[in-house]
């Protein structure tokens, strides 16, 4: 390895300054990831949803014998280290205090971050995909007037003609058919 003074010594170095400026648009957004987090959230959802007694039985039992285990074992703690019962149950309702506001200002920051953290991404995927169907259309756009003026009148008049007479009361036949297929499955 060299080390004169027109080579960087470090590879990162020399990558970071060969590819420019950071991107300044901001991060960039894994449509993958993105899709397989949405789609667990949503199955969680629909599951909590389809199966809320289940939910609800593991939580109404697990939660107080769960808090039961806890203030038995800080009970003998206390009694461990030398309280009476009488002072080690009130260390222990002190102790249970503390801890509670604890967990609850740690899952306040804690949420508080997240929905920061979701309402940026959120921005970062609205901003993605409003760019990227705005292009889209854009090159359809492009692409169908293009297509029209290559056209020569004779061929727009046929155009013009196959769109009403054929393409518009298909639709409206499509559109028939499903709406008595959705009826009749009600």
């Amino acid at each position: 390895m060299s080390t004169s003074p027109d080579q960087p010594r470090h590879e990162n170095l020399a990558r970071r300054q060969e590819s420019g400026p950071p991107d300044l648009d901001g991060p960039r957004v894994s449509p993958v990831r993105g899709l397989i987090w949405l789609t667990l959230i949503i199955a969680i959802i629909v599951l909590a949803v389809m199966y809320w007694e289940v939910v609800w039985d593991v939580l109404s039992e697990f939660v107080p014998l769960s808090l039961e285990f806890i203030e038995q074992t800080l009970d003998t703690l206390f009694e461990l280290v030398g309280l009476s019962p009488a002072v080690a149950s009130i260390a222990t309702a002190y102790t249970g205090v503390v801890l509670g506001l604890v967990v609850f200002y740690v899952l306040l920051r804690k949420s508080i971050t997240v929905t920061k953290k979701t309402r940026q991404t959120v921005s970062v995927y609205k901003t993605v995909y409003k760019d990227l169907s705005n292009q889209w259309y854009a090159r359809k756009r492009a692409q169908a007037l293009e297509w029209w003026e290559s056209l020569d009148w004779l061929q727009k008049v046929a155009a013009v003609c196959a769109l009403v007479l054929i393409v518009i009361p298909l639709a409206l036949l499509l559109s028939f058919i499903l709406g008595t297929l959705v009826a009749m499955a009600l």
